[in-house]
């Protein structure tokens, strides 16, 4: 989802910006079921705003606009039968990643499992160093960790402050029903 890579990554993202090698992000879905009943607006506009603040978020983290790459699986759908399955595929190939870093299988949101799955089977017979990162799992279930295999990224201040202001790319602004564009 928009927003996920900021929550779990952004001090990753960041590290590797000031390396010099910075990550691709593939978000998975649009984020269209964040709203769904609640405001006047399409699927598509919803999604149209989501991107740009994927967009803003990831210039706030240095994380220029090329490597960010949208996939349309459907928000609170996604499975490895769906056609975005191949592009997935695809785009993986392409990018040949030495790591890659999907949600924490214990974060009990379907679709952050299921992204987790897919990936996983997509390099199973490839040297990708998989990891699994945190997004709700301090909300939901944090004896899930296996916190002996567990790494923290320690963030300096001015580090930490931008992942904030990339996190407030999502939380600000508002849709208009009042509540963040971000779910």
């Amino acid at each position: 989802h928009p927003d996920d890579e900021v929550i779990g990554c952004a001090g990753l993202i960041q590290a590797l910006v000031e390396r010099g090698t910075p990550p691709h992000v593939i978000i998975l879905t649009g984020g269209e079921a964040s709203h769904r009943g609640c405001c006047d607006i399409s699927e598509e506009t919803l999604v149209e705003m989501r991107h740009k603040l994927t967009l803003h978020a990831a210039s706030t983290l240095g994380l220029p606009e090329s490597h960010i790459h949208t996939l349309r699986y459907p928000d609170e759908a996604i499975s490895f039968e769906h056609p975005a399955t191949e592009q997935l595929r695809a785009l993986l190939t392409q990018l040949s990643p030495d790591a890659l870093f999907v949600p924490h299988w214990g974060e009990g949101w379907s679709d952050h499992v299921q992204a987790a799955v897919i990936a996983k089977s997509l390099l199973a017979d490839k040297q990708t160093s998989i990891y699994e990162y945190c997004v709700w799992m301090w909300y939901y279930n944090v004896w899930n960790l296996d916190h002996k295999n567990a790494y923290i990224l320690q963030m300096p201040p001015a580090m930490h402050q931008r992942k904030l202001e990339a996190i407030d790319q999502y939380v600000l602004p508002a849709a208009p029903c009042g509540k963040p564009w971000s779910g």
